[in-house]
């Protein structure tokens, strides 16, 4: 889960409705930590939309296919942000107090955020079976295994998974007497039952899901060994088609172990940081750094698919460099002036050139003869 380290409320941290902002009481400490979710939330939305933008050039104007896990994947990282930064700011006040947003950060933003977080690890076991079986049963994947309905069903499941687990945190908090502020219900949260569900729920969410991505990577890694070996054994018969296709497989089977490293280095340890947690431990200075670095890591692994995708595919690489050039070239044409244009020269499919009076740019059509 992504936690905040929310604190018992009292009265003297009651929302101020005169202003119409919210206030929750914490320490310098804890919204030192508030600051940091918040930060790295919207830097990491900008390096998501950056991917996403990249994914959907390459799947609706490039037309490559089955890119639905990838852009999936990245739509969750998105919303993963949107919501962190929501309930960071309005932790710190910054988002107009009301009871729509009160109820929201009391009963649904925990369940929310850990229903996102646990779709996108069991999103990544998808991925991983999607290069599994790819490499192991080709005609299965090409006549069965990308069809609409399995497609659809391989995204569904992750977030009916994702919801299961964050069952646990239903009813943790609970709104305060006033309706103005929020705390931990101990009546529920320390009963045996709970612990019970807290138990199998970070279990199912965590572990489970690494343990299936580490399983199906080494099944790829080794499947892709194999061919290789049979393709070298071979003689490199199939020539240029055969490599290329073991080289998409291979890039992606890449993507796939380095995501499941990343992972289970940086959910497994905050597995252990999250079943410990109550609002009594929110308050220890130590439990409240360790969080700090726990949720770095978690949404460092929530923004590193643009960085892995750019170093580790060409064509992804090409089309990030060929979207900031294209950016960059067009703020560059919007600053060139009269005297700076030659009498007639193209750029970006039109014409320019300078019209009678010598003081306004003309732009017409190519072949068009009015301007």
């Amino acid at each position: 889960m992504y936690f905040v380290g929310v604190e018992n409320a009292t009265t003297s941290g009651l929302p101020d409705v005169a202003t119409n902002s919210s206030v929750v009481p914490f320490s310098d400490l804890t919204k030192l930590h508030r600051i940091l979710g918040l930060s790295e939330s919207l830097f990491g939305l900008v390096l998501s939309i950056m991917h996403q933008a990249v994914l959907i050039h390459l799947r609706f104007v490039r037309h490559m296919k089955s890119f639905e896990l990838l852009m999936t994947l990245s739509a969750v990282s998105i919303v993963c942000m949107l919501v962190i930064a929501s309930g960071s700011a309005f932790d710190l006040g910054l988002l107009p107090f009301s009871s729509v947003l009160i109820y929201y950060r009391t009963y649904v933003w925990l369940f929310l955020m850990n229903t996102l977080l646990a779709a996108y690890g069991y999103l990544v076991v998808m991925l991983c079976l999607d290069r599994c079986v790819a490499l192991h049963k080709p005609m299965f994947y090409g006549h069965v295994y990308v069809r609409r309905r399995c497609r659809m069903a391989q995204i569904a499941a992750p977030f009916l998974v994702g919801a299961i687990c964050a069952t646990k945190w239903i009813g943790f908090h609970q709104l305060a007497d006033d309706g103005l502020s929020y705390h931990e219900d101990h009546d529920h949260s320390r009963s045996a039952h709970y612990l019970v569900l807290k138990t199998i729920g970070s279990f199912v969410e965590y572990f489970v899901s690494g343990v299936l991505m580490i399983g199906l990577c080494a099944a790829n890694v080794h499947k892709l060994r194999q061919l290789n070996k049979q393709h070298s054994d071979g003689l490199r018969i199939c020539g240029p088609a055969q490599y290329a296709w073991q080289a998409s497989h291979r890039t992606t089977a890449k993507i796939c172990v380095l995501l499941t490293v990343i992972y289970c280095l940086t959910n497994w340890p905050y597995a252990i940081t999250e079943w410990f947690y109550t609002d009594e431990w929110s308050q220890e200075e130590s439990y409240v750094i360790a969080s700090v670095a726990m949720n770095f890591l978690q949404a460092l692994y929530l923004q590193i698919n643009l960085i892995l995708f750019a170093l580790l595919s060409r064509v992804y690489r090409r089309t990030l460099l060929s979207i900031f050039r294209r950016c960059i070239s067009t703020r560059g044409s919007l600053d060139v002036t009269v005297d700076q244009m030659s009498e007639v020269s193209s750029v970006d499919g039109y014409y320019l050139r300078k019209d009678e009076s010598g003081e306004h740019l003309c732009r017409f059509s190519v072949g068009s003869t009015t301007s």
